[in-house]
C-alpha cells in the first residue's frame, strides 16, 4: 500500500515505519509489528513513542526481559520521560519483581506528578512491598483527587495499609468512612467489627456484627464476631448459641468451635470443652491451636 510506497521511495523515514506497525498490531501480527517498529526507532533514535512500542511488542510476544533491556538503556536518555519509566515499572510487576517496580513507578511519578493512574500504581507497588507508610500517604493524596474520592477499592487500599501499619484506630475510622459510603458492604463491616473488637470498643464491635448478620444471614463471620463481643461481656450462654451458629454456616472452619471450646473452658466445664477441641480436630486434624487446647484441657480434667 501507500506506506509500503513511501518505506520503497525513502526507507531512512521513521513514520511510515511506525504507521506499519500500528496496522500490523491491529492485524495481530505481532512479529512483523516489532520488525516495524523497531525499523521506526532505528530511524529516530530520538522519539520515545518508537522505543515504547517496540518494547510493548516485545512484551506482547512474552520476551519481557528483551523489552525491559530495551526501556533500560534508553531509560537514562529520556531521562524526563514518564512513560518509558511506567512501562518498566508494569514489565517488572509482571516479571515478579516489586521492588524494581517500585523504583520505576516512583520515578515516572514524580516526573508525571498530575498522572493520578501512575499515583495509584505506585500506592499498588508500595503494598506489593510492605511500604505501607509510603502507600498510606500516596493514598491519603490520592483519594483527595477528583480521580481518587469516590473509588472505595482505594479506601480500602489505604485501610489495609494502615492496619498493617499498626495505626488501628485510623484504619477503624477508614473502615467507618467505608460503611457510610457503603453500607451494604458486608467485608467493610466485618473489618471494621473487627478493629472495634481490638481496640476494646465491645459495643461498637457488636454494632458491626449485628449489621453483619443482618445484611448476610448467611455469613458465619458476624456470628462469630457477636459470640467473641459476649464472651468479652461474660454472656457465656449468649455467645455459646452465636458460635454454634456459626459453626453450622462453617463446617469446614474449626475456628467457632474453638472459640466454644475456649467460652466453656471460661465456665469451668473442661469436659464440654474437650468435646468441642475434639470437633474441631474432626473438621482439621492438623488445627495445632485445637491440639494445644486439647492436650491443656484433658490435664485439667485428670
Amino acid at each position: 500500500g501507500r506506506l509500503g510506497k513511501a518505506i520503497e521511495l525513502d526507507e531512512t523515514l521513521a513514520e511510515p515505519h511506525y504507521y506499519q506497525g500500528i496496522i500490523h498490531q491491529r492485524w495481530q501480527q505481532y512479529e512483523q509489528a516489532l520488525t516495524s517498529y523497531g525499523n521506526a526507532r532505528q530511524n529516530d533514535p530520538d522519539n520515545p513513542g518508537y522505543t515504547l512500542a517496540e518494547a510493548e511488542m516485545l512484551a506482547q510476544l512474552n520476551r519481557v526481559g528483551q523489552a525491559i533491556a530495551v526501556l533500560e538503556v534508553k531509560a537514562l536518555y529520556f531521562d524526563q520521560n514518564a512513560g518509558i519509566r511506567a512501562m518498566l515499572g508494569h514489565l517488572h510487576r509482571r516479571n515478579g519483581d516489586p521492588a524494581q517496580a517500585t523504583t520505576w513507578f516512583k520515578q515516572a511519578s514524580m516526573l508525571a506528578p498530575e498522572d493520578h493512574k501512575l499515583s495509584e500504581e505506585l500506592a499498588r507497588s508500595y503494598m506489593a512491598t510492605e511500604q505501607y507508610t509510603q502507600a498510606a500517604s500516596t493514598l491519603r493524596l490520592l483519594l483527595y483527587t477528583d480521580y481518587g474520592s469516590g473509588r472505595g477499592d482505594l479506601r480500602r487500599m489505604l485501610a489495609e495499609s494502615l492496619q498493617r501499619n499498626g495505626q488501628t484506630r485510623d484504619a477503624r475510622n477508614t473502615y467507618q468512612q467505608l460503611t457510610r459510603d457503603d453500607p451494604a458492604s458486608t467485608e467493610d463491616w466485618f473489618k471494621l467489627g473487627q478493629l472495634n473488637y481490638k481496640l476494646e470498643d465491645y459495643g461498637a464491635a457488636l454494632q458491626s456484627a449485628n449489621r453483619l448478620i443482618n445484611l448476610a444471614p448467611d455469613d458465619h463471620r458476624g456470628y462469630l464476631l457477636a459470640g467473641m463481643t459476649w464472651s468479652k461481656r461474660d454472656r457465656v450462654d449468649r455467645a455459646l448459641s452465636l458460635f454454634d451458629r456459626a459453626a453450622d454456616l462453617a463446617p469446614r472452619d474449626t475456628t467457632p468451635l474453638i472459640l466454644r471450646g475456649i467460652a466453656l473452658q471460661k465456665t469451668d466445664r473442661p469436659a464440654a470443652a474437650a468435646d468441642a477441641y475434639r470437633r474441631a480436630l474432626q473438621v482439621n486434624p492438623q488445627d495445632v491451636r485445637a491440639q494445644r487446647l486439647l492436650s491443656s484441657v484433658t490435664e485439667e480434667l485428670h
